[in-house]
This record gives structure tokens, C-alpha cells and sequence, in this order.
């Protein structure tokens, strides 16, 4: 056997021929796929990392597969493709492709073989089998809660400003829109500017610079005279004057003249009922008439129209009747203008009367003169803690420290800091003391509350009625507790008509004396909110190091 290697080894054909073998099989020696995962046994949940790799050349084009699912797995996570150097140190590299599965039923599950192309080649990876195991759950270590119930979130409204501005803003567009439609209807209807006869004038010159008859256009030239002189007469003589025929014209002229409305001669009648006929006949008759007798007859119509005037009977200026019109005018304008005020009222009324009923009596009045309580309700709230030893509570806004602008409030903050939010005369007001007194559990806390009422007292509130007590939260905090009521006092001798009411508290915990007050002017409906939400979260924090080492492990 050693002697057949060795002449196949000393062979040179054979070993050319061996190595060009090698050389067409190295590619498909190299591409194997390799599949792993990080465990077999998992529990519900739990993230599965699957992973392929391969070995191919950089120029070749590999394709993983792809998927939400893999047999009973569900992909949560789908990892990039690694680039890693090849093991063999060949030109090649290896390509390492990771999934994160994962399963929610327990049991035996098998992860079914995956295609993978390289190039013109597939590749299929090894069938796993994966166990997942249900997570159980020990009620005797673990506590359960109850559902909880469902909270009805309270809808945003429109600012009631927002309503009455809208209103307000349709009904002077509404009123702007009917003064403009009566002024355009006033408008249309309106007599013409010009005076009769200034009108009758100014048409005659407008055709004669037509030059009508240049053009040749006989009738219309003398249907624009007759439409002159009857539209004359219809404005200062007789209003049926355009609808009347040429006899029935000059015969209602006569009947004017006899009854004495009309102080016109005959002769100038006779004229006009002439001309009128002459025009009838070359409207309709399409008759004709020489040059000159139209120029005659322009002149005649323009004449008419002057003897005309001059024959209307004056006008008697009756200066009663003018007053007695001014007045009819003023009283109908005041009319009017009253009886668009009522309408505004009334819109406006029916308009408040429909906001006050969609929000109700109490929410329309906060929202046109505003409550501040009730914003503080409705608005976000802070916990902070103030002051060493540290008091938590929660309140509408942070309190600000206090500094000292005074040598005696130097003194007095010393060994003692202040955060307020807010003064008395403000509907809410809040103040948090802090002050360092070793031993101080349960002991001074009378002397502590007498301060701060005299405190308060030297801010302003007068006419304090005072009631003390006991006091433990619902977190077992111990202490004392005074409340009642106080009217500011802004100038000596003067206070204010608005009666507050405030609430003191004053802890002995943690090497310090703590006090806290909350005075409001109670509006019966938020302010008690306002002051059990910042009681109720009132709290000392405690030091790391007054733990009781008593009860921890040895």
C-alpha cells in the first residue's frame, strides 16, 4: 500500500490531474451551510436565536430565506447579514445570517429545513427540534390584581369665549350682509341722478355726437328723439306717457292743458304730434325725410322739451310738509336702528341661554369669569420634595423658596427653610416649613404650631378662629393639625370681604419639625378637592440611614 502511494505520489501526471480535481470541486467542498441555534428548551416567550452560515465568493449572489413564520416559530427578530472572515484562509468569505423565534404555545415543535441560493445553487439547512415549556405562575409568591375598572375621560369642551366670539361674529356679518342687500336694492330702484330736464339735455348731446345719421341710421337717430321727449314727459308731465301711442299722447297734452296742469301752447302740441307722426312713419313705414327736415325736427324736439318745463306749474314749498317729512324719515331711521338692537339682544340672549344649558350654570359662569380653583383641579399637578428633613407633597405648582430680604428674616430662616406658591390673597395659598431640631419626634410640636399661626398672622390674616387637634394621615404620619377661619388685611384697619379658610399641620419626624398650610377661599365645590388632594399626599421622606437595622438579615 505504502509503495502504490508513493508511485502515485512520484506519478506527475497523475498528480496534475489530482490537483485540477481538487481545483473544480474546491468551490463546492467550501459552500456547505451551517445551522445552529442557542438552545433546544425554552420557555414561552423567550427569544430563539437561529442562525445559517455559509461560505461562498464575494462576487457570488446568496439569498437567505425569508419569512414571518417558520414552522410553529414566529420571527420577532430579523437580524443583518454578518460579514465574517472565511476559517480556510481562502479567497472567500463567510456570510452568517440570525433570526430571533419565538413561541407562545408550549410543546414540541420542529423547525422545519430552510432553502438557501447560492448562485445556481440551493442549500437546504438541518431540521431542528425545539421543546418550549409553559411559565408557571405561583399565586402564593406572586401577587394578583383585580382588573381594573374603566375611567371615563371627561370630553374637552370649546372655550365659551370661542362660541360667543363665533356668535358675535355671524351676526355682524349677517347685519353687514342685509345693510349691503338693501343699499343695492335702494340703488336699483333709485330715480335717475340727473334732474328731467338736465337728463333730457344730456341724451340729446349724446346723440348728436353719435353721429347716427353719418351712419345713415335715420331710424334709429328719430327712435332715440321720440324715447328723449316721451321719457321728459313721462318724469315731469304724465307717467304713462311711454306707454301711450303718438295720438294718445298728444291727446292726454290736450287734456293737461284744459285742466290746467299744463300752461303749453297749441301750436307747440301741434309740433310735437308732427314730429311723433314723422317718426311713426319712418319706423314703421320705412318712410324717409330729407337732411334738412331732420335738423328741423332735432331743434323742434330739443324746444319742445324747453317750453315744456317752462310751462309746468311752479312748486309751492310747503315747509310743514318738508318738517313733517324730516320727521317721518328720523322716526322710520329709529325704528329701524331699535329694531335691529332688539334682534342683536335677542340673538344674543337665545345664544347665552343655549350655552348656559349645553354647559350648565356653573361651568358657563367659571368659564366667562374664570375659577382658578377650578383650574388647578383640571390642571397638571407636581409631587416635589422640599426642604432636610424632606416633605413630599403634591400641589397645583412648585413651590418656591423663600429668601431672606431682611436681617430679621435672616435670622428667622437660619435653621429653617420656606417654599410658598401663591399669597393670602390669591383663592389658593400654599407654605411648607422645614426646620432641623435633633430629637424633635413628638416633642415641641404645640410651640411649632404657635409659630406658624403667628407667622400667618404677620402675613395678614386677621380675625383668625383657631382649632386644634390630633392629627395622623392615612400613611400614619402623627402630628398636630389647626384649622379655621381668617380675613386678610390689607390696610390697617381695613380687611377683606372674602373669608378664608386654612389648615395647618405640623410633623415631628426624622429629626425635624415639618409644617405645612393650605389656605383657600372656599367656593363649595373645588376648593376641597384642591386642599384633600395635597393633605392626602403629604409624606417624609426617610434617610437611608434610619433604617431599623433590627430587622434586616445578618
Amino acid at each position: 500500500m505504502q509503495y502504490i502511494f508513493s508511485s502515485i505520489a512520484l506519478s506527475k501526471p497523475f498528480r496534475n490531474f489530482a490537483v485540477a480535481l481538487l481545483f473544480l470541486m474546491g468551490p463546492l467542498c467550501m459552500a456547505q451551510l451551517k445551522t445552529t441555534i442557542d438552545t433546544t428548551q425554552m420557555r414561552i416567550g423567550e427569544e430563539l436565536l437561529w442562525s445559517l452560515e455559509l461560505e461562498a465568493d464575494p462576487a457570488d449572489i446568496v439569498m437567505f430565506p425569508e419569512g414571518a413564520k417558520f414552522g410553529g416559530f414566529e420571527v420577532i427578530r430579523n437580524y443583518p447579514i454578518d460579514t465574517l472572515k472565511s476559517e480556510s484562509g481562502a479567497r472567500t468569505m463567510r456570510l452568517r445570517k440570525r433570526y430571533g423565534l419565538t413561541s407562545f404555545d408550549s410543546g414540541t415543535y420542529v423547525l422545519p429545513p430552510q432553502r438557501v441560493l447560492l448562485g445556481d445553487q440551493k442549500f437546504e439547512s438541518d431540521s431542528l427540534n425545539v421543546v418550549v415549556y409553559s411559565v408557571v405562575v405561583d399565586t402564593t409568591k406572586q401577587k394578583l390584581f383585580d382588573i381594573k375598572t374603566s375611567v371615563v375621560v371627561p370630553l374637552e369642551k370649546t372655550s365659551l369665549w370661542l362660541w360667543i366670539l363665533a356668535c358675535l361674529v355671524l351676526l355682524t356679518l349677517g347685519y353687514l350682509g342685509l345693510r349691503w342687500w338693501k343699499k343695492r336694492r335702494l340703488q336699483q330702484n333709485k330715480a335717475p341722478i340727473l334732474p328731467p330736464f338736465e337728463e333730457a339735455m344730456h341724451r340729446l348731446s349724446q346723440v348728436d355726437q353719435a353721429n347716427l345719421l353719418d351712419q345713415g341710421e335715420i331710424k334709429a337717430y328719430y327712435s332715440e328723439l321720440v324715447d328723449i321727449v316721451k321719457c321728459y314727459v313721462a318724469r315731469e308731465v304724465d307717467d304713462r306717457a311711454l306707454e301711450s301711442t303718438t295720438d294718445e299722447l298728444i291727446q292726454r297734452f290736450y287734456l293737461h292743458q284744459n285742466a290746467g296742469h299744463l300752461s303749453l301752447k297749441t301750436a307747440t302740441i301741434t309740433h310735437l304730434g308732427n314730429i311723433l307722426k314723422r317718426s311713426d312713419l319712418i319706423k314703421f313705414a320705412k318712410g324717409s325725410s330729407a337732411a334738412d327736415q331732420i335738423q328741423l325736427d332735432r331743434q323742434g324736439i330739443e324746444q319742445i322739451i324747453i317750453d315744456t318745463k317752462a310751462a309746468l306749474p311752479e312748486e309751492e314749498h310747503n315747509e310743514d310738509e318738508e318738517a313733517q317729512l324730516a320727521l317721518a324719515v328720523a322716526q322710520r331711521r329709529r325704528r329701524h336702528k331699535r329694531r335691529v338692537i332688539v334682534a342683536s339682544i335677542l340673538v344674543l340672549l337665545l345664544s347665552s341661554a343655549g350655552i348656559v344649558f349645553y354647559f350648565g350654570v356653573e361651568n358657563t359662569k367659571d368659564y366667562v369669569f374664570g375659577n382658578t380653583l377650578r383650574d388647578h383641579v383640571e390642571g397638571p399637578w407636581y409631587q416635589s420634595a422640599y426642604g432636610v428633613p424632606a416633605i413630599e407633597l403634591e400641589t397645583p405648582d412648585i413651590l418656591k423658596r423663600q429668601l431672606a430680604s431682611t436681617a430679621e428674616d435672616s435670622i428667622a430662616l437660619r435653621d429653617r427653610s420656606v417654599f410658598e406658591a401663591y399669597t393670602l390673597l390669591d383663592p389658593l395659598y400654599i407654605s411648607v416649613s422645614t426646620t432641623h431640631r435633633p430629637n424633635a419626634e413628638n416633642q415641641g410640636l404645640e410651640q411649632a404650631l404657635d409659630m406658624a399661626l403667628n407667622r400667618l398672622e404677620k402675613q395678614g390674616a386677621g380675625t383668625m378662629l383657631v382649632k386644634s387637634e390630633s392629627f395622623e394621615t392615612p400613611e400614619g404620619l402623627k402630628g398636630l393639625r389647626a384649622h379655621g377661619t381668617f380675613y386678610f388685611i390689607d390696610e390697617p384697619g381695613h380687611s377683606s370681604q372674602d373669608q378664608s379658610t386654612y389648615e395647618l399641620y405640623v410633623f415631628g419626624q426624622e429629626g425635624g419639625v415639618q409644617t405645612v398650610l393650605v389656605a383657600y377661599k372656599d367656593d363649595e365645590q373645588h376648593a376641597q378637592v384642591v386642599k384633600d388632594r395635597i393633605v392626602n399626599s403629604i409624606a417624609i421622606q426617610v434617610p437611608e440611614q434610619s433604617v431599623d437595622l433590627n430587622n434586616t438579615e445578618r
